[in-house]
C-alpha cells in the first residue's frame, strides 16, 4: 500500500467537512450538577462499529481481493473531555478506507498520563512511565480487538499499520523506535521522535518526506 496516496487521502477529509464540529456539550440549566466534569459522549462517531465502549472499527463492505487483507490502526491526537474532536479524523479514516480498501479500528488513548496542562486528557503514553502504567494494557486490547475484526472476516489480516497523528504521532514513533510492535509500518503525521531514527527505520522516516516507503 502506497503510504503517500494513505496520508494524502486521510489528511484531505480529515478537516474538510464542515459538518464535523468538535462541540462540548452545554450544560443542563435545568438541572444543575455539582461537578465540574464535561458529560463525556460516546467516543465513536454514531455510523462506526464499537468494540468495549471504547475502540472504533470499520470494515468496507467490499475489501479487495486481489490484495493482502489490510488492517490500519489509528492513533488520535490529543481529545479534551467531553467535546467530539475525534469524530473528524475518524470519519476521514472511513473514506480512506473506502477508498484505498482496508480495515481500521480507532482505539481511545487513556486519560491521567497526557503532558502539561493537557494531563486529564485522552492522550498516548509518550513517556516511560507511561508507558510502563498503562502500554500493556493498551496493546493487549488493541490485539483483542484485530482478533474481533479477523474473526467477522473469516481470515487474518495479512499486514497491519500504524498511522498516528500528533500526540498519537508521537506515541507511534515511540512504538517504531522500541520495536514493540510486529506490523509492516508506520505512518507518522505531525509528529515524531526526539532524536534520529536508527538505519533499520529508513523507510518509516523516509515515508514523512513524500515516499512510498511502507
Amino acid at each position: 500500500m502506497a503510504c503517500l496516496g494513505l496520508w494524502l487521502t486521510w489528511s484531505a477529509v480529515a478537516w474538510a467537512d464542515p459538518s464535523v464540529e468538535a462541540s462540548v456539550d452545554p450544560p443542563d440549566s435545568a438541572q444543575p450538577s455539582e461537578s465540574t466534569e464535561p458529560r463525556e459522549p460516546a467516543w465513536c462517531a454514531s455510523e462506526l462499529e464499537v468494540w468495549q465502549d471504547e475502540i472504533c472499527s470499520y470494515i468496507p463492505e467490499n475489501l479487495p481481493q486481489d490484495r493482502p487483507t489490510t488492517l490500519v490502526i489509528y492513533l488520535h491526537g490529543v481529545i479534551q473531555p467531553g467535546t467530539t474532536w475525534q469524530y473528524g479524523p475518524q470519519r476521514g479514516m472511513v473514506r480512506a478506507a473506502n477508498k484505498h480498501g482496508f480495515a481500521v479500528i480507532m482505539p481511545r488513548g487513556r486519560r491521567g498520563i497526557g503532558p502539561g496542562s493537557m494531563r486529564d486528557w485522552w492522550t498516548w503514553p509518550t513517556s516511560a512511565r507511561a508507558q510502563t502504567q498503562v502500554e500493556q494494557a493498551i496493546l493487549q486490547q488493541w490485539a483483542q480487538a484485530r482478533a474481533w475484526l479477523e474473526q467477522r472476516l473469516g481470515k487474518p489480516f495479512e499486514k497491519v499499520y500504524v498511522v498516528g497523528f500528533s500526540n498519537g504521532a508521537y506515541y507511534a514513533a515511540s512504538l517504531a523506535l522500541r520495536g514493540v510492535l510486529s506490523v509492516n509500518g508506520y505512518v507518522i503525521v505531525a509528529g515524531s521522535a526526539g532524536h534520529p531514527p536508527p538505519t533499520h527505520l529508513h523507510r518509516i522516516w523516509s515515508s514523512r518526506l513524500g515516499g512510498t516507503g511502507l
